[in-house]
């Protein structure tokens, strides 16, 4: 741990300290304009606030020069800005929420609270530098922050993997990803197999086996059960019934009842 590093986060260890008795929290209430009443809170009258830096005085007092005191004093500077800001959003709603009927209620945040939230961040920058200094010095790269890169590293790998294998697919020849539909590969130019779509010449729908009975998909050649040549019978269309006049020879359309060329009754 360097020694610069070390006095400084001891400095801030006691301020998050003494930072607790100074304003967080300033009330003021009024009714029809007119002032009623008001108080303040200190970082000691909130729920929580006080957990991190008790933590850090006992860091502090017991803690030596190690990588994980280093992690500590990362973790806990974490633990302390997510706690005071957590303290800073959700106690004024609290208070607010105990209503009175024609007072209007204001808390503003103090002086202690945005003191306090500045230390945890100054200690926060420090300790990530010291730790990644003292990382860099013994030649270890599994620290914290390498560890979360390697991760997210590893999840966008994923991610990209997933999304071009959907879109892409991969060359016989070299190796190379080519979108899908390409007809050659844009590297090598190998020739890229096609997606090939049988098109039924039939219009027929699905249709059985004459051998076993099985139903086989539409534009199927042979028996998917027992392997039977499927043939295909198609239906020729009906040709319309002409009917003949007898007294003229004029083609009538089927169900005439009289010829329309001389009016002979037709079938009567």
């Amino acid at each position: 741990m360097n020694s610069k590093f070390s006095i400084i986060k001891k400095v801030l260890s006691v301020a998050t300290i003494i930072l607790l008795f100074p304003n967080w929290f300033s009330y003021s209430a009024s009714a029809m304009g007119v002032s009623a009443g008001g108080f303040s809170v200190s970082g000691f009258a909130t729920v929580g606030a006080d957990i991190i830096p008790l933590a850090l005085i006992v860091l502090l007092v017991r803690a030596g020069a190690s990588e994980e005191t280093n992690k500590l004093y990362l973790y806990l500077s974490i633990g302390g800005v997510v706690i005071t800001l957590l303290t800073g959003f959700l106690y004024p709603v609290i208070v607010k929420a105990v209503k009175t009927e024609g007072v209007s209620q204001k808390m503003t945040w103090g002086l202690g609270l945005w003191l306090t939230l500045a230390v945890y961040i100054v200690l926060l920058i420090i300790s990530f530098i010291d730790m990644r200094q003292e990382g860099s010095a013994d030649g270890k790269v599994g620290s914290v922050t390498d560890n979360i890169q390697t991760f997210a590293t590893g999840v966008t790998s994923t991610i990209k993997d997933g999304v071009a294998g959907s879109v892409t697919i991969e060359c016989s020849n070299c190796g190379n990803k080519v979108l899908k539909g390409k007809k050659f590969c844009g590297k090598c130019g190998n020739p890229m197999p096609q997606d090939v779509q049988v098109k039924s010449n039939h219009s027929v729908a699905d249709v059985n086996c004459t051998k076993c009975g099985s139903k086989l998909p539409k534009g199927s050649k042979f028996c998917l059960e027992c392997g039977t040549k499927v043939e295909v019978q198609t239906q020729q269309p009906q040709q319309p019934l002409k009917t003949i006049c007898p007294s003229c020879g004029v083609e009538l359309p089927n169900g005439a009842k009289f010829c329309a060329q001389c009016g002979t009754k037709i079938g009567g």
